[in-house]
């Protein structure tokens, strides 16, 4: 099967195809967030507020005990979201 000039000059750029595997990594992370997260990532629990990384928080707590890892990729949406509006505003 022939490929398409561009697209095999793009594969033979390492630095291409590993900015392409990063963006994919974070596009399927930002569409699995409900699946991935562990707990809401707007509700905290003050009894658990600045807790250490461990099993149950991947990532620790923050002052007022919201889960950190949650709220890290919950915030992966909204970074895609402003990228994504960034490149279109950007060839409009």
């Amino acid at each position: 099967m022939n490929r398409h000039p561009t697209i095999s000059k793009l594969i033979k750029h390492r630095s291409a195809v590993f900015g392409m595997g990063i963006l994919f990594f974070f596009i399927c992370v930002a569409v699995l967030v409900p699946f991935l997260a562990t707990h809401p990532p707007d509700t905290g629990e003050v009894s658990k507020r600045l807790q250490a990384p461990s099993k149950e928080h991947w990532l620790g707590t923050d002052r007022v005990g919201k889960d950190v890892y949650s709220r890290l990729i919950y915030g992966s949406r909204i970074s895609i979201k402003i990228g994504l509006i960034a490149v279109v505003g950007s060839v409009l």
